[in-house]
């Protein structure tokens, strides 16, 4: 015979030993024959009574649900029944027996599952303690990681007033090296338009004493020619022509 086969004989054989002992002491787990048959109308009146909705709504409740005459009748008679000793003693002895069946069937279940679930529940249970433990392991890896990112981060926190003054003072540096190209752009440009005016100013002089000894020679020549017209003389038109000639040269 297989060590699983006599394990369970051996439970059976032991299920059945205790049974038998605890039907014998308290009886079966409900009430005796003998008492139904003494009191059985009572005790279907008690059962009635309790198992109906205006008693429960009554119990839970009962502000909300008053009891009427007969229902207060009936819940006089639940308590004066529950208070019998005929009663106390059968409710009693049943509710031992079945106390005592409850616990060899929990027992029972008990003993199966150490014997035949033992290994698959330890098996279950290396398996949770090594999801644990790695989940330990990540838990520890993730909080690492945020020591790092939080030590960066004061590290970051601590150098941004630095930070902070070199970006002020190359902006600074930029505005003046910025300032100081423009107006040396602006420096150049007004002496480029001021070269540019002198220039187009001694263009417009050169320009006003060309008109202006244009008109002179014309004039001059108009002059000569009245005279010439009026005298008529070729030895005196000879001298003002030398004159004339002489008095050109000597103007700028």
């Amino acid at each position: 015979m297989s060590p699983v086969k006599r394990f369970l004989l051996w439970t059976a054989a032991a299920y059945a030993a205790i049974a038998i002992f605890t039907f014998a002491a308290f009886g079966p787990p409900r009430l005796s024959a003998a008492y139904l048959e003494a009191h059985g109308d009572d005790h279907d009146r008690y059962l009635e009574t309790i198992l109906s909705d205006e008693y429960v709504l009554h119990m839970q409740s009962p502000r909300r649900h008053p009891a009427d005459e007969a229902l207060a009748a009936d819940i006089a008679f639940v308590s004066e029944y529950r208070n019998r000793p005929e009663f106390r003693r059968a409710d009693f002895r049943r509710s031992m027996s079945q106390f005592l069946f409850d616990a060899l069937n929990a027992g029972v279940v008990v003993v199966l599952a150490v014997r035949f679930g033992r290994q698959p529940l330890l098996s279950f249970l290396d398996r949770q303690i090594a999801e644990l433990r790695n989940r330990l392991q990540w838990a520890e890896e993730a909080a690492k990681e945020a020591e790092a990112q939080k030590r960066a981060a004061q590290e970051r926190l601590s150098h941004l007033d630095e930070e902070r003054m070199r970006i002020a003072r190359q902006t600074h540096e930029l505005i003046v090296n910025t300032r100081e190209a423009i107006q040396a752009a602006t420096e150049q440009n007004v002496a480029q338009i001021e070269s540019e005016a002198e220039e187009r100013i001694h263009v417009e002089q050169l320009e006003a004493a060309k008109r202006m000894k244009q008109e002179l020679v014309d004039r001059a020549i108009e002059r000569l020619k009245e005279r010439y017209e009026r005298e008529r003389s070729e030895a005196t038109v000879g001298e003002r022509v030398e004159a004339f000639v002489s008095d050109l040269e000597r103007r700028p």
